[in-house]
């Protein structure tokens, strides 16, 4: 996926294209958490739903490593969303807001903060490695935030499908044991955002399968 999806040697992932519909997953932070976005009420999917998101968002992250570039500013409120299943943003014609549904589940928003980096640094230089270890981190605890405020009640089948109790379970779980490789006190022992990708997609697929 860091080299697109089927649109050419080095296309951007869809997470990465313009789009204006969505909303974000997170308030942005204020006095109360002041270094942590507060997780909107209603920004709940689906199990297999934010699995989906979540592998979209980290091939978009892979894609712009790739080309030696970092987000710099990785946070749900930065993240706009798509498929809210509980809270009415999706009209059931795979639209939110009469917005026409886009190619991925959510896009990258907010790069006011983003930096080129040297792919093949000098010896003197801080390697491409650490700053994609630095994001994956920021992408860790992403994903920890997702497990414990974005996913749907046990009962809610709407949202994307592989609605649940056993389904939620499984994502929560897939969702933690990336945040904990992304999160690794050493940081050249995360994984590379794209190998998370494939995870979480294969995640998805085992909980509910690939939305068509």
């Amino acid at each position: 996926k860091a080299k697109g999806k089927g649109k050419g040697r080095g296309a951007p992932p869809p997470c990465c294209w313009p789009w204006s519909g969505g909303r974000p997953l997170a308030d942005r932070p204020n006095g109360a958490p002041l270094l942590r976005p507060h997780w909107r009420a209603g920004a709940r999917l689906a199990p297999a739903a934010a699995l989906r998101l979540a592998a979209s968002l980290a091939g978009g992250l892979a894609h712009l490593h790739a080309k030696g570039l970092a987000h710099g500013d990785f946070y749900a409120h930065n993240v706009l969303a798509h498929d809210l299943g509980n809270d009415g943003n999706d009209d059931g014609n795979g639209q939110a807001g009469g917005v026409e549904a886009p190619p991925s589940p959510a896009v990258l928003v907010d790069f006011g903060a983003a930096f080129a980096y040297h792919l093949d640094a000098p010896p003197a230089s801080c390697p491409a490695w650490a700053f994609q270890a630095f994001e994956a981190r920021a992408f860790g605890l992403f994903l920890a935030q997702l497990a414990a405020h974005g996913l749907s009640s046990g009962g809610d089948e709407g949202g994307g499908g592989g609605g649940g109790f056993v389904a939620r379970a499984s994502a929560s779980r897939a969702l933690l044991r990336a945040a904990k490789a992304c999160t690794r006190p050493d940081p050249s022992s995360r994984p590379s955002l794209a190998e998370v990708e494939r995870d979480l997609l294969a995640a998805a697929e085992r909980v509910g399968g690939d939305k068509k």
